[in-house]
Parts: C-alpha cells; sequence; structure tokens
C-alpha cells in the first residue's frame, strides 16, 4: 500500500558479511557477537534518521509480519515516545513484556495474558517491547535512546532488546503496547541448536494459522517463488471433506452448493472411493482442522516408524477428542502413537486398506459398521457418533446410550452385534483386523472444539 505522506529519500542496504559468527553454534543461535552486530545496525538507523532529521522511525524484524496497512498511521495518532503494535502468534509469544525484574530479565504478571488475549484493550504502559515500534523522535526525552553501545550503568543481559528496555528506562522514554486492532503476526522463534529449516516450518504454520482469524496473508507482488510441487506425504491418497457444520446437539446445518451433503456421508464416499481404487493407505482432513507446526513431517515420520517397526494398522486417529481420562498404552516401537481408547471426532485420519479376503475393508465398507453411516443418515445423531474408530472394553456404552440403543442391532463383521455404544467398538467389531490407534500429534479442530 502506498503511504499518503512524501519519502524524502529510500536508502537500501545490503550487508552480505557477515553469514555467520565465530562464537555461534548454528545458524539460530544468538551469541554475543550476533547481537553486537544487530544493536549496531540498528543504532545506526537511529542516527541516520536522527540526521536526517525525520519525525519517526520505524523498527521492524524479519520475523515480524503486519497485515494491516493502517498500523503506521495508528501508531503515530497516538502520540507515544515508544509504541509498538501487539503482534498474535502461534502460541502465548509476542512482542512485549508485561514485567521485567531488578536484574533485566522476564518477569510473570497477571497483566500479560488479559492482555495478549485482549481481554483488556487498549495502549497499555510496559517495560519493554522488541520486534516491531516505533520511535517519535520529535519528542525531547527520544533523543537519549540508544542501541549501542550499551548505557554506562548497564549490568543486565547482552541482548538487543533488554539494552533497548534499559535505554528507555533510563531516557525515562515511556513505552506501550497497543492491541485494539489485529495489527500483524510474529514469528516464534526457535532453539539454538534448531535449523533455518525449523524456522522455515514456523513461518508456514504462523501463515496457515492467520488464516484463522482474518484473509490469507497475500505475497507480495515484487516477490517471485520458483512453485512448489504437491506432494501427498507418502499416502496414495489425501481427501478432505467439507461443507458441513455440525453441532453438538447432532443437528446437520447443510450449506448451499452441489456439495451440500451431510458429514456422515462425506466420509462414507471417501471410504467408498478407497474400496473402489484400492487405495492402500490414505489420510482424511476435515474442514475445521487447524495444524500443529511441521505437521507433514512429523506424519511422514511417524508412518516411516510404523513401517521399521512393520506395525500392522487399520486407523489413526491424527485429531480426536479422548473421552476417559485414563492411560493408553503405548504403540511398541512407535513414538507417540497409543491404542486410542473411546473417543470422539473425526478431524483427520489415516486409514488402511488391507485388501484380500480376510482383510477389514471389504467387509467394513459393504455391510460393516460403515454402512450405517449411510443408512441411518436421516436419523441425524451427533456427528461423532457415525465413527467407529475408538476403543474401550467391548461393554461400555458411549456417551448417546439412547442413541446406540435405538440403532438395533449392528453388524459385527457378518454377525449380529445388539447395542454397541454408539459406533464406538473395541477393534474387533466390524471385522477391524488391527489396532485403532492414536497419535500424539495434535491437530485441533475448529467448530467442534
Amino acid at each position: 500500500q502506498r503511504s499518503e505522506w512524501d519519502t524524502s529519500c529510500l536508502v537500501w542496504k545490503v550487508q552480505e558479511e557477515p553469514s555467520s559468527y565465530p562464537d555461534e553454534l548454528g545458524p539460530k543461535h544468538w551469541s554475543d557477537k550476533r547481537y553486537e552486530n544487530v544493536m549496531r545496525l540498528k543504532q545506526e538507523a537511529l542516527t541516520y534518521a536522527r540526521e536526517q532529521q525525520a519525525d519517526y522511525i520505524l523498527f521492524m524484524d524479519t520475523d515480524s509480519i503486519l497485515t494491516n496497512n493502517q498500523t503506521l498511521k495508528f501508531l503515530m495518532a497516538q502520540n507515544k515516545s515508544v509504541v509498538a503494535p501487539m503482534l498474535d502468534s502461534q502460541t502465548f509469544y509476542s512482542n512485549f513484556w508485561c514485567g521485567i525484574t531488578p536484574q533485566g530479565y522476564y518477569r510473570r504478571t497477571a497483566d500479560y495474558f488479559p492482555t495478549k488475549n485482549r481481554q483488556r484493550v487498549g495502549c497499555f504502559r510496559v517495560p519493554m517491547v522488541y520486534a516491531t515500534f516505533l520511535i517519535d523522535l520529535r519528542k525531547e526525552e527520544t533523543s537519549r535512546l540508544a542501541f549501542y553501545p550499551p548505557h554506562p550503568n548497564y549490568t543486565w543481559a547482552f541482548d538487543d532488546i533488554i539494552v533497548f528496555a534499559y535505554s528507555c528506562q533510563e531516557a525515562g522514554a515511556e513505552v506501550h503496547v497497543c492491541n485494539q486492532h489485529r495489527f500483524g503476526y510474529i514469528n516464534v522463534p526457535v532453539k539454538a541448536h534448531q535449523t533455518l529449516e525449523d524456522d522455515r516450518a514456523n513461518f508456514v504454520h504462523l501463515t496457515l494459522e492467520a488464516m484463522v482469524d482474518g484473509p490469507p496473508m497475500q505475497r507480495s507482488r515484487h516477490i517471485s517463488l520458483l512453485p512448489r510441487p504437491l506432494t501427498k506425504m507418502g499416502f496414495d491418497e489425501v481427501s478432505a471433506q467439507w461443507s458441513h457444520l455440525c453441532d453438538h446437539g447432532g443437528t446437520t446445518h447443510q450449506s448451499p452448493g452441489p456439495l451440500s451433503l451431510q458429514h456422515p456421508q462425506h466420509h462414507y464416499n471417501i471410504w467408498k472411493e478407497i474400496v473402489s481404487r484400492g487405495l492402500e493407505r490414505s489420510v482424511v482432513f476435515e474442514d475445521d482442522v487447524r495444524f500443529e507446526a511441521a505437521f507433514p513431517a512429523r506424519l511422514q515420520r511417524l508412518m516411516e516408524e510404523l513401517e521399521q517397526a512393520q506395525q500392522d494398522w487399520d486407523l489413526i486417529y491424527l485429531g480426536r477428542k479422548q473421552v476417559n481420562d485414563e492411560d493408553e498404552a503405548p504403540v511398541e516401537g512407535v513414538r507417540n502413537l497409543v491404542v486410542a481408547g473411546y473417543s470422539y471426532w473425526t478431524l483427520a485420519y489415516a486409514i488402511s486398506h488391507p485388501g484380500g479376503a480376510g482383510g477389514c475393508w471389504p467387509r467394513c465398507a459393504s455391510e460393516g459398521a460403515f454402512l450405517l453411516c449411510y443408512h441411518y443418515l436421516t436419523r441425524s445423531p451427533p456427528c461423532q457418533h457415525y465413527s467407529l474408530w475408538g476403543g474401550g472394553t467391548g461393554t461400555e456404552l458411549g456417551p448417546d446410550v439412547g442413541f446406540a440403543q435405538g440403532l438395533g442391532p449392528m453388524a459385527r463383521g457378518g454377525e449380529l452385534y445388539p447395542g454397541a455404544g454408539g459406533l464406538c467398538s473395541p477393534p474387533p467389531l466390524v471385522g477391524v483386523s488391527a489396532p485403532i490407534w492414536s497419535t500424539c500429534m495434535s491437530l485441533w479442530g475448529g467448530s467442534q472444539w
């Protein structure tokens, strides 16, 4: 967006060196030499702005993404010495501190979460802001601000944000953070031992999460990237089912358009396609999933570990609600995988097609509990009851006992099994030949949470 203010000049400085620092442990390690270089660069920018007699200077780190094109105008209107737009992230991380110890370390306060969650809204005085903030150079106290060298009395940690916070304190410059609007986002920093690829994965996750609260981030027209080939993460097919809203009372709200099918029939149609195409491994996502960081890599690692452990499986929850607070047995040889107990929801799951006369799918798709998804669509029970996934002891009933009994006899791999708890049954039901598992990869759902 073009600014409504005049620009006297544009200075673009590219610094090729250093590409690494002698005291760093890796590209994401903040060593003293890296801190010093950043402080020198910020001080150079601050000095240049003063020499140009600028009224304001806006600092913005590369891990900040501003999505509100009125941010600069808003910050200037606050008439504050130092003011930052509160930036959202994938976690409780943001670009301000509400408390600081006498030694310059972070101090927990009762104000941080209400501010971060916008339970209190406004511009609030804080001891520190960083990543993105505006300095009003017209104010007398800001003339004493500096990034480098640190103040002569400085004894706190050698860190650019703490050095600047101390400088504001000594200069008497009040610092504020504002959260009245959604201004943009800040990427959660990775650990010192992590890589640039880990940082990239966090940025991908951030752009996905941003779509929950607002429109998707648009790439600048000045940036061109090579197209990335789409993958199926090692599966035969990746299916997404959408155009439904299902509330906890069991009512299915249909969306307009040709895809206005009830929630269970979406899954049923996907299962039929898996059988008809003979797909060995598929993954299904609902439209309200929210992915954890690096989800594709974590899912691929899980499937590789399953193969190495030579574990047979029929279905793996990738997102669910565990109903009972009971320990679930871990799957031997595979990290973050347990044998699933009674569970709700079908946010996402991986499903296999063993094939052959003794396999699960030829029976399930034609005569088992999966077929009930079709027969009982008009009954409108809660959506999660259409799913057989889960476990239990074989003697317990699900939470909706009335619905379970109302269905009458249920198919059990060709046998009759009266009154199984909803459609949540132990693995032997409906011809399931291998365990039903859940992974702790934690997809989490939108409307169903």
